[in-house]
């Protein structure tokens, strides 16, 4: 009789001869571990943040480390470690992109916003100044501030028929003033009653952006 050589084992994750397979014969080979869905995800999103901001990668960050987790639970059964690797660095990555460029858009949102602020504030008052100054050179030529009856702001403009002609000397403005949003200046004249009108203070102001009186947008000259 032919000695018959001993059998060997099966090599680990082998699959035993199916039907009609010789014993002696080659064991086909394993067949490769599962991807992880999650660490596929996870690297989808975190590459995505670079075009979400960043809004993708907080999912794809703990997506990946539940896939790596999973993975390294698994005892092989698993795969896609790498891939989850993956995942996690570009969603962290991302994220932290994302987070710079939300902070600096913050940053030129609220700067700019004020110095539009300012600027905006800063040409209103020279026209609040300019008007002033007419209606300085207006008293010292009338001896009094415009009053209602005369116009107002309009004084400023053509002679009040009240007014003498040899006392006014303007036109003191091309035009009657208007904000930077169109709007007249409010003017409030001095009260008159029992009170010296060269001696009383006015009142003039912006209604600022949304053309109503008093209201927190108003620009009143300081």
């Amino acid at each position: 009789m032919t000695d018959q050589p001993p059998s060997q084992p099966p090599p680990p994750g082998a699959h035993p001869p199916g039907p009609g397979q010789a014993p002696g014969a080659p064991y086909p080979p394993a067949a490769a571990p599962k991807t992880s869905g999650f660490a596929v995800v996870s690297l989808i999103l975190g590459i995505g943040g670079l075009c979400t901001c960043g809004v993708t990668s907080l999912v794809g960050l703990v997506l990946g480390i539940i896939a790596l987790r999973q993975v390294n639970r698994s005892g092989g059964a698993l795969g896609g470690r790498g891939v989850a690797i993956g995942g996690i660095v570009a969603s962290a990555l991302t994220l932290l992109v994302g987070v710079v460029l939300w902070v600096a858009g913050a940053a030129v949102y609220y700067y700019g916003d004020r110095q539009v602020t300012w600027f905006r504030d800063l040409t209103v008052h020279q026209t609040l100044d300019m008007t002033a100054k007419a209606l300085e050179v207006y008293r010292m030529d009338v001896g009094h501030y415009p009053t209602g009856a005369e116009g107002g702001l309009e004084a400023l403009v053509r002679r009040p028929p009240a007014v003498p002609d040899d006392a006014w000397h303007g036109p003191y403005l091309s035009e009657a003033p208007v904000d930077l949003w169109g709007n007249p200046l409010v003017y409030e004249p001095p009260d008159p009653t029992g009170r010296d009108l060269a001696a009383v203070t006015y009142h003039l102001w912006s209604l600022g952006p949304d053309g109503v009186a008093d209201t927190p947008d108003d620009i009143e000259r300081q």
